[in-house]
């Protein structure tokens, strides 16, 4: 047997099988990246109607704190709060919000 020959096709298969877990992992991360930006947009879209709900009632006390609200949804769907990802996601939902609403991709 040629040794070098198998130990040749052992370390191209070895970057193969690298590179093809890369692409997984990017993949995955993208996935959990748009669900995220998804739920965010839903959690901001839900707090500024109750915010609104309740500004245009009236009612006595504080409206709620829309961004407590949204940290709250997030929280329950099991997401880092404190991480600066979810921040991020979140910033960026107020901002399509503010800029004439938030679009499902």
């Amino acid at each position: 047997m040629n040794w070098e020959l198998i130990a040749s096709v052992v370390a191209v298969l070895c970057v193969i099988i690298r590179y093809v877990g890369a692409i997984v992992n990017t993949i995955k991360e993208a996935g959990a990246q748009r669900k995220l930006d998804y739920w965010a947009g839903k959690a901001v879209t839900a707090a500024e109607q109750i915010y609104q709900a309740a500004v245009s009632k009236k009612t006595d006390g504080d409206p709620i704190d829309r961004k407590e609200y949204v940290l709250e949804v997030l929280a329950e769907l099991g997401y880092d709060v404190e991480s600066m990802t979810v921040d991020a996601a979140v910033e960026a939902a107020v901002r399509a919000l503010k800029k004439g609403g938030i679009t499902d991709a």
